[in-house]
């Protein structure tokens, strides 16, 4: 998806899986270590299909094919970081 004219966005979707040693996570497929988008939006879907987490995260912070998140994950600090969208969107706004 290309918001705002200037900022490449995918689009990743993820209901939850359980394992009794691990416990509850939700495993997102990025396909490749070398991402074409600028941010990643990630919809944790939960069992009763509401969403559980919107995570945004800038892509440059992904360097894996897939990502797990768990209940406590070093991701959760990007929930909800809509801030990502204006800054992406003015820094390539500014370079024309």
């Amino acid at each position: 998806m290309y918001v705002n004219n200037a900022i490449k966005v995918d689009i990743k979707a993820a209901k939850p899986y359980t394992n009794s040693k691990t416990g509850t996570f939700h495993t997102f497929n990025l396909d490749k270590k070398e991402h074409a988008c600028d941010i990643f939006m990630m919809f944790a879907i939960e069992h009763d299909e509401s969403i559980g987490r919107i995570l945004i995260i800038p892509s440059k912070e992904l360097k894996v094919k897939q990502l797990s998140i768990g209940a406590k994950s070093q991701y959760n600090k990007y929930v909800n970081r809509w801030d990502y969208f204006d800054k992406y969107a003015n820094f390539m706004n500014g370079i024309n």
